[in-house]
């Protein structure tokens, strides 16, 4: 028994799909072709999907056509100009409370799916991981600091992101006016964390 499922995309997505197909560890086969219309370029692929079992070959197109309207809704907006994805298909390992500070920051409109752990984003997923890859480095940099917890390190992180300021200047800043004080050798939160990042994201370079 077989069936077969046409998509269209580009060629971004139907690798994508293609690779995601391939850690499902089903029997298939994909077929895959550039077609030129109107002078653009698309692809489009067909799938065959095999197997002795009807409710095995029915499972496994479910779980297809899964993953190929995942990943279309990561590369196409839709009628609200969102695009969607999951946290974990994110390139840089940000942790998720950061992820979200960071986009509202910056003023991106996005809504956060909590149970489905998927944002929708009016920004790419190309730019979100530009934007991530420098979060990182930030976050990196701090492992090198004293700071006592996550919510600390983030609120740093994105202080300087947004601020440009170091980080030095910010701790201090951020001990001048008690947001944070030194304990056990450490630098940890003296205020709410909501009023120290609005403090610090305001201050100026």
């Amino acid at each position: 028994m077989k069936r077969i499922i046409s998509i269209k995309g580009t060629e971004e997505e139907i690798i994508e799909i293609c690779e995601r197909i391939s850690k499902l560890g089903i029997d298939y086969s994909f077929d895959a072709k550039a077609n030129y219309a109107e002078n653009r370029a698309y692809n489009s692929a067909r799938i065959k999907i095999f197997g002795d079992e009807k409710y095995k070959l029915v499972e496994d197109h479910k779980n297809i056509l899964t993953i190929i309207d995942t990943v279309h809704n990561k590369y196409n907006a839709d009628t609200k100009g969102l695009f969607e994805y999951k946290l974990n298909d994110l390139k840089y390992p940000v942790n998720k409370d950061l992820v979200l500070d960071t986009l509202s920051a910056l003023k991106i409109n996005f809504k956060y799916l909590k149970d489905e752990n998927v944002i929708k984003c009016e920004r790419k997923i190309e730019e979100i991981n530009r934007i991530l890859k420098d979060i990182l480095d930030i976050y990196s940099e701090l492992n090198f600091y004293n700071i006592g917890s996550k919510p600390v390190k983030n609120v740093l992180t994105l202080a300087v992101y947004i601020t440009g300021r170091d980080i030095d200047e910010l701790i201090e800043e951020g001990l001048e006016k008690e947001l944070f004080r030194e304990e056990d050798e450490k630098i940890v939160l003296n205020k709410d964390i909501n009023l120290t990042r609005k403090e610090l994201l305001s201050v100026k370079k």
